[in-house]
């Protein structure tokens, strides 16, 4: 098992006792150690308080706990650090205000949204609801946020902060005639930064990858064709967790940039090649690679970008076009990892390209997310914006 995801598990998780589960009958004979568990849970906590077994019970949800903690390898990093992470939070805050987070009552869990919805948006909330109804779920213990009241709660939340003008906020697009600008302004350069960042930002923008995407991946991903473009595969994505990888496409011109990024870096057929370590096992060969502050590449460096370093390069991009280009950017707000695929949503739409073709660009899961990217452009082509523009 995975000794980072077991560490941050046992920040807040006791160690279960060793117990066994009971088997009863042919059909429990059946069934794998955590349904039996389960089961066992459930008809405590429906014995009456007077001759409830709290021993029992509390082994019962730790060995759960455990057999959750056992299968973290099964789940994506993100989404296990996203788990701990708010589950973390939620935990704290009981311990702060003096009632249990783990069974956590409804009121205890509407009394935290409260309380948290005075610094977070609707968004964050959900995650944390999320977080909350997982590690009950994992525990075998009813979830207290799928309760009636929380549900009116969140709906409550969510409606205030509207009508006091608290908008949902998204990232700050990144379109095409902000890529061409840069284009003119950093293709030319002779400095490896800035043509690694180029071919980021353009890479970015025609795959509308997500920040974690862009970064995983690898020379062995580009499928190169005859007409001059290539395709990436996507081995793993937020929305796609199957194993089958999923493609995008990038144009000659991309790979002009990437060619002339990986000459300038010095990135031959040998150093593209697949790497492998002392145990024989393959090593990622990241194609954006961190730089030294001598400007060169770390060859040595086999960790993908960060996402804070992504949108430092896009945050860079923008202070350079408000001070040579300043009309394309007047008073928008600094650019993020995430903005090229908000950006190319928008151009998309513009195009003409329907939300549905423009979410199966996006590989995102719901076309909700095309509409919120989009309303502007969207609100253009209405009926009646339309015919107030004859």
């Amino acid at each position: 098992m995975n000794s980072k995801k077991n560490n941050m598990l046992a920040h807040y998780s006791p160690l279960p006792a060793n117990i066994l589960p009971a088997v009863k009958n042919v059909r429990d004979s059946l069934l794998d150690n955590r349904s039996l568990y389960e089961n066992e849970l459930k008809q405590l906590l429906n014995q009456e308080e007077k001759v409830f077994d709290s021993q029992r019970a509390s082994e019962l949800v730790n060995a759960l706990l455990k057999d959750f903690e056992n299968d973290a390898d099964d789940i994506s990093p993100n989404t296990w650090a996203s788990i701990v992470n708010n589950w973390r939070i939620f935990d704290e805050w009981c311990k702060k205000t003096g009632v249990n987070a783990l069974p956590a009552s409804v009121p205890t869990f509407i009394n935290f949204l409260d309380d948290k919805a005075k610094m977070y948006k609707p968004n964050s909330l959900q995650v944390y609801r999320w977080a909350v109804h997982t590690m009950h779920l994992a525990a075998g213990l009813p979830s207290p946020t799928e309760a009636v009241k929380v549900k009116f709660k969140m709906k409550g939340i969510k409606a205030k902060k509207a009508a006091s003008g608290e908008m949902t906020t998204q990232a700050t697009a990144f379109r095409e005639i902000h890529l061409n600008a840069l284009d003119e302004l950093m293709g030319a350069s002779d400095k490896l930064i800035d043509v690694r960042d180029l071919a980021l930002m353009t890479m970015a923008y025609e795959t509308l990858l997500r920040e974690s995407e862009l970064a995983r991946i690898e020379f062995k991903h580009i499928d190169y064709q005859s007409d001059g473009r290539a395709v990436i595969m996507i081995p793993f994505t937020k929305t796609n967790q199957s194993g089958e990888n999923d493609t995008a496409m990038i144009s000659s011109k991309a790979l002009t940039i990437l060619d002339k990024y990986m000459s300038m870096a010095g990135l031959d057929e040998s150093e593209i090649s697949e790497k492998y370590n002392d145990e024989g096992n393959a090593q990622p060969n990241y194609i954006f690679k961190k730089l030294l502050k001598s400007g060169k590449l770390d060859t040595n460096f086999y960790t993908p970008l960060s996402g804070y370093s992504i949108d430092k390069i896009f945050n860079k991009a923008h202070k350079l076009l408000k001070l040579h280009k300043y009309s394309l950017i007047r008073n928008s707000k600094p650019w993020s990892g995430h903005s090229a695929r908000v950006g190319a949503c928008q151009d998309l739409l513009a195009a003409g390209y329907s939300p549905l073709e423009v979410q199966q660009s996006g590989r995102w899961s719901s076309i909700d997310m095309v509409y919120r990217y989009g309303r502007v452009i969207l609100a253009s082509e209405s009926a009646m914006a339309k015919a107030r523009n004859k």
